[in-house]
């Protein structure tokens, strides 16, 4: 059983130590990793691409049609601030039925369609917030 163990052994101690010992004088070359970005592009139409789980599915094009270009811009003036609440942790405003305090963002039904807003900020009298890439004042006029 030791010859047997001995003749596995030999050989690669031997090629371990030819290895070891074949040093060529030149340093090793050592290439930085290129870091490489996925990109994906959402298709268009049939012809740039389908979804491989439902391929005559046209919900992929769908988020692409929300986006284009000549899509109506929202209407600010439709937004009403219908509540104001301010404690402790910080204040909270209801925009056209919809709960918002700092840094939320949100859809807001108006009559003329939804709108994606941020707040930005809610002071005593006013509300700051973000909509089509614009910053805008809502007026807190509540009945006290």
């Amino acid at each position: 059983m030791k010859n047997k163990f001995s003749k596995i052994l030999a050989p690669l101690l031997v090629t371990a130590a030819m290895t070891a010992n074949a040093d060529t004088g030149k340093p090793a070359a050592t290439s930085a990793p290129v870091r490489v970005r996925s990109t994906f592009t959402q298709p268009k139409q049939f012809s740039e691409g389908r979804d491989p789980f439902y391929p005559e599915s046209t919900r992929v094009f769908q988020a692409v049609m929300a986006e284009s270009p000549n899509s109506h811009k929202a209407d600010v003036s439709a937004l009403v601030v219908k509540g104001y609440y301010r404690d402790s942790k910080g204040a909270f405003v209801i925009i056209n039925n919809h709960t918002f305090t700092t840094g939320d963002e949100g859809n807001v039904i108006t009559p003329g369609g939804r709108i994606h807003l941020k707040c930005v900020d809610v002071l005593p009298n006013v509300v700051i917030i973000e909509c089509n890439g614009s910053m805008h004042q809502l007026p807190i006029n509540l009945p006290k």
